[in-house]
């Protein structure tokens, strides 16, 4: 008899214990965090909560030693012949994104050009650098970031050597590469004082533009997210 009632109260008090809410939330496994470089699928998260490399991933960047980058003027129904149509500097990026949406993505392109021009043999390089913002990025992959370089700049200030872009969202890099053909522009020279800040080394304003204020605006309009 006393064997049978210390079996039915053992029965009780597991059953008593697997029955409360507090065992429940315990039995419930967490998954193991996405390794360093992993996407994320849409909707799981927020923004902030992911690891660098989870939120946004590069998938594509011009190769400045061919000439991909370089874009007549496009045209359009009306337009005059393109025997006078400038070239520009037209640098994309293709990028995923994993977050269902991002409010704001923050896209830096930075530039490095040389010139061979006698003229400019005490400076010979000049630095680009262009922020655009877009809002309300939904998830998705292959889409494409743009910056234009004005026709004048490839003219009067030389060939781009460098090309470094960075991806920002809430306050945080979220993706980053750049490409190089030159030996002189060692890992991460964007942030580098030494070359950025050099004597050597010119920052000009205003010839890195949105691909907005260009003719390029309305050429594959629905490839690129809206920016502010």
């Amino acid at each position: 008899m006393k064997n049978s009632y210390k079996h039915s109260l053992v029965i009780a008090v597991i059953f008593a214990t697997l029955s409360s809410p507090d065992s429940a939330a315990l039995g419930q496994i967490a998954p193991p965090p996405p390794a360093p470089g992993t996407m994320v699928a849409p909707g799981q998260g927020a923004v902030g909560e992911a690891a660098p490399g989870t939120v946004l991933r590069i998938r594509r960047k011009p190769r400045l030693n061919t000439r991909d980058w370089r874009q007549r003027t496009p045209v359009f129904t009306g337009s005059s012949s393109r025997s006078r149509a400038r070239e520009w500097g037209v640098f994309e990026i293709a990028y995923d994104t994993a977050p269902e949406w991002i409010d704001e993505l923050m896209v830096t392109f930075t530039i490095m050009a040389q010139s061979t021009d006698p003229a400019h043999k005490e400076r010979p390089f000049s630095l680009y650098k262009l922020t655009v913002r877009y809002t309300d990025v939904p998830a998705g992959r292959d889409k494409l970031a743009s910056a234009i370089l004005l026709p004048s700049a490839l003219l009067r200030y030389g060939q781009p050597i460098g090309l470094a872009v960075e991806f920002n969202v809430n306050g945080k890099v979220v993706a980053s590469e750049s490409v190089e053909t030159s030996a002189i522009l060692k890992d991460r020279w964007w942030e580098n004082p030494a070359i950025i800040d050099s004597p050597k080394t010119v920052k000009r304003e205003g010839y890195l533009v949105e691909r907005g204020k260009t003719p390029f605006s309305l050429v594959n309009i629905d490839e690129f997210e809206e920016s502010r």
